[in-house]
């Protein structure tokens, strides 16, 4: 069985988030439009980095990601970048925008197992929209 989990170094245009996650290639997924062909989920990227803190150098985000990683003892992926071709204020306006239309999706669940999955995204998703994530 495999951990799927890693230090993830998300590098905007203009600074450096590090965060723990699991099964990363979400980030490439959307409630609305499925997978994104490569492209990053703006919904996704404030799911994993939304209000963490943030430095504007890399040596630093690489030091508090090795820090991380002793932590955590064991990360099957290690410590990754993630480059972003946008600054992460951008990022943000996109995701308050695109969050209305994954819960719009969320809203029209087919059955009761596909609500009861929805349930827990939908809670950040309207904290994205409402803009409490940032």
């Amino acid at each position: 069985m495999s951990a799927d989990n890693g230090i993830y170094i998300l590098a905007s245009v203009d600074q450096y988030r590090v965060a723990y996650a699991q099964a990363i290639e979400n980030l490439y997924w959307s409630w609305a439009d499925g997978y994104w062909d490569g492209r990053m989920v703006p919904t996704r990227a404030l799911e994993v980095w939304g209000n963490l803190p943030y430095t504007r150098n890399a040596g630093t985000a690489l030091r508090v990601a090795r820090r991380m990683w002793k932590r955590k003892g064991f990360c099957e992926r290690g410590i990754c970048v993630i480059p972003l071709d946008v600054t992460w204020r951008r990022m943000v306006r996109e995701a308050r925008k695109y969050a209305e239309r994954e819960l719009a999706c969320l809203r029209q669940a087919v059955n009761q197992t596909e609500a009861m999955a929805a349930d827990p995204r939908r809670r950040i998703l309207e904290q994205i929209r409402d803009g409490k994530v940032s």
